[in-house]
């Protein structure tokens, strides 16, 4: 009997034990699974460089544009109509512009592959066309640079590196240290080019002005009949200046004052002929009204 009483005692000491390593055990798991791992603890954010984020803006042609700014934003087919009391002056066309602010008082638009229309006062539109554009939106002037073809509404065409455009005069400028030509068929058949250093075109009153290194050019064509039986195949004239008016198609050539007086003198050459003057008319619309 005493050995039967003793076998429960013995199994009661064996079964304390075990509870307790297993409440061990459940204590340790519970706080590896239910603490929060490695992965779940907050991670210290390393500073990002700001410049990772600018959009890829690399200017070829254009100057002073902010390339280590970040943009405030940036449109793709980007289009900007300017009027004022309901009359259309310009619209700016570009595969891409981006905007940069300064304050209410310095707003510049950077664009890409850009074809301005310049609208005159019949809503005719002279059309520019450029690599690269720069418009300062408070002063409303625009620059475009980069193979700039401008186009007139009678077709007549003029090819520079750059040209600026002014809103509030209405006037194409090329400064005078630039080269400029252009080339044009007349109402007359007659072809006429010009290239120059330096340009201004005033809209309002279709006056083009030509400041330095003026070589022009007419060039007849068809056959010589009737008014034209006299007039040579071409016509070139070399000056220090030119005014085209060309409203009424009349080119006024003259000479810099400044110039020694032996060399103050407008060369005009033809085939058969060369004469020079102090200054020099000529009438490009047709031959029978060429001076």
């Amino acid at each position: 009997m005493e050995a039967g009483k003793q076998a429960p005692k013995e199994k009661n000491s064996l079964v304390k034990p075990l509870i307790l390593v297993a409440v061990i055990v459940f204590i340790i798991a519970d706080i590896v699974i239910l603490s929060p791992s490695g992965l779940e603890q907050p991670q210290v954010s390393e500073s990002v460089n700001p410049d990772l984020f600018v959009p890829e803006i690399k200017p070829v042609f254009a100057c002073c544009i902010p390339t280590d700014r970040i943009p405030d934003y940036s449109i793709e087919k980007f289009t900007y109509l300017s009027a004022q009391a309901g009359v259309k002056q310009w619209k700016l066309v570009a595969d891409r512009a981006y905007f940069f602010s300064n304050g209410p008082k310095d707003k510049l638009v950077f664009a890409v592959n850009v074809v301005a229309y310049l609208y005159d006062i019949d809503d005719k539109a002279t059309v520019v066309s450029g690599r690269e554009a720069k418009y300062f939106m408070t002063d409303r002037h625009l620059e475009i640079y980069g193979d700039v073809v401008t186009r007139f509404p009678d077709g007549f065409t003029m090819y520079s590196g750059y040209m600026e455009y002014h809103t509030k005069d209405r006037r194409l400028y090329v400064p005078d240290d630039k080269p400029v030509s252009g080339v044009g068929e007349e109402e007359g058949g007659q072809i006429t080019a010009f290239r120059s250093t330096g340009m201004n075109f005033m809209m309002k009153n279709s006056e083009i002005t030509l400041p330095r290194d003026v070589h022009f050019t007419m060039i007849r064509k068809g056959e010589k009949k009737g008014s034209n039986a006299g007039v040579s195949d071409y016509t070139t004239i070399d000056s220090d200046h030119c005014v085209i008016e060309r409203n009424i198609q009349i080119a006024h050539f003259t000479m810099d004052p400044k110039r020694p007086l032996a060399s103050r003198f407008v060369h005009i050459t033809q085939p058969d002929l060369f004469a020079r003057s102090r200054k020099a008319d000529m009438n490009y619309g047709g031959y029978d009204k060429m001076l």
